[in-house]
């Protein structure tokens, strides 16, 4: 990213209050969604897995063989399919595969391990279909889960040792 996109992030990220309640940065995220629409193209479908509602999308030409599962951001506190929709359907579009954006249920009002269990029916369930699961890493290479700090192949050998997990390297420039 050039700096001059960067320094327009930090002006952007600067308009907004530093102390909001747990709504306000939830809808803060929701809102933000209106700076990247939903291009024309996209097909979006409902799911709903265990307790958590999810969201697959799909654009022409996907490879619907290949899945990625995608975990918005926000802390387990804020963060949604309509915050994060343009991210899940453009990387499933970046690397030609289809993409079930999964909402887990948010603290404080599902605590800890609400997040974890949905997250786990997620796996579950493409496990469960025989889909491929793609993890994402980033330009540092780094796959490792901010909650406890593990590296993904320390968490994934608590994972079922049938399940195909496929790195996926996509720009994002």
């Amino acid at each position: 990213m050039a700096n001059g996109e960067i320094a327009a992030i930090r002006q952007m990220i600067a308009q907004f209050p530093r102390a909001l309640s747990v709504e306000e940065t939830r809808q803060a995220y929701d809102g933000a969604s209106a700076y990247f629409p939903k291009a024309t193209d996209v097909k979006l479908e409902p799911q709903t897995i265990g307790a958590a509602l999810a969201e697959w999308s799909s654009t022409p030409g996907t490879d619907n063989s290949r899945t990625i599962l995608f975990l918005h951001g926000g802390g387990y506190v804020a963060g949604s399919l309509v915050s994060h929709r343009h991210l899940a359907i453009e990387l499933g579009r970046a690397a030609g595969t289809r993409t079930l954006a999964l909402d887990y249920r948010l603290a404080p009002e599902a605590p800890f391990p609400a997040a974890l269990d949905d997250a786990m029916s997620g796996y579950r369930f493409f496990v469960g279909s025989g889909a491929q699961v793609l993890v994402h890493r980033d330009r540092r290479r780094q796959l490792r889960w901010r909650t406890n700090r593990r590296s993904l192949a320390g968490c994934a050998r608590r994972w079922p040792p049938a399940t195909r997990l496929w790195l996926l390297d996509v720009p994002l420039d």
